[in-house]
């Protein structure tokens, strides 16, 4: 079981360049495997911090949001086989093209969408008291499944601890079905870019080229206003095709 675990890694590892250097095995109640990855940049360049997002970028989410509540279901015996089968191909998915291609397209900053939820790590984008964001819900792509499951008060485990974060919001029901993405905690979730407006559509074409087909803007980077720093807009907020604006 061990080898063919250690195989498994390495399929996945070995092609994007990654060495498997060692680890050690323990003892437990049932069967788990985790990996711990370090690198070096080739300089400051290469690396998108979590701070410079500017007013007036757009927030763009590369991948779907649903993991924790489709996990969480199929662990009770809820949820759908289409919707495990589409979360396992999802979490499965190789995203390594994601960081260059945005640096490429003139990103300012970046962050990833895991436990802590959307919310939750966008708040690491806004660290900067002069800033706020704009988010649209009916632009955050999700899997299959997600939002029924969600409409059913179904919830992962860690989905009510995310719920602090909801004081970042102005929701004035953080624990409604409509804002329940907003909260969800993922696995092998996408990056969140900020991105100057002017190079969105390209990013978001090199992104759905590379295969992140589910890439979007779903906001953008403000000055920071009276009251919490992340507003949500559902229905008012005008758009173009990929645009969030006034």
């Amino acid at each position: 079981v061990l080898t063919q675990l250690l195989q498994g890694a390495r399929a996945v590892l070995d092609p994007l360049g990654c060495t498997l250097a060692g680890g050690h095995t323990t003892v437990g109640p049932r069967l788990s495997v985790g990996f711990a990855v370090t690198g070096f940049a080739d300089g400051a360049a290469a690396l998108l911090p979590v701070s410079g997002a500017r007013p007036g970028d757009q927030l763009v989410l590369t991948r779907p949001l649903g993991t924790g509540v489709v996990l969480a279901a199929d662990m009770q015996g809820l949820a759908s086989g289409a919707a495990v089968a589409a979360t396992l191909a999802h979490v499965s998915h190789p995203d390594a093209s994601t960081g260059a291609l945005a640096r490429q397209h003139g990103a300012h900053a970046a962050t990833d969408i895991t436990g802590f939820g959307l919310v939750g790590h966008l708040a690491t984008l806004l660290r900067d008291p002069a800033l706020g964001a704009v988010l649209a819900p009916e632009r955050l792509p999700a899997l299959p499944g997600a939002q029924a499951l969600l409409d059913q008060g179904l919830r992962s485990t860690f989905h009510p601890d995310n719920l602090a974060f909801a004081a970042l919001t102005d929701l004035a029901d953080p624990a409604a079905a409509t804002a329940g993405l907003l909260f969800d905690p993922q696995t092998a979730g996408g990056a969140l870019i900020a991105v100057p407006p002017d190079r969105c559509d390209d990013l978001l074409a090199a992104l759905h080229a590379a295969g992140a087909v589910h890439a979007r803007a779903i906001g953008r980077v403000e000055p920071r206003r009276d009251g919490p720093p992340i507003r949500i807009c559902t229905g008012s907020a005008a758009s173009d095709k990929n645009h969030l604006v006034e």
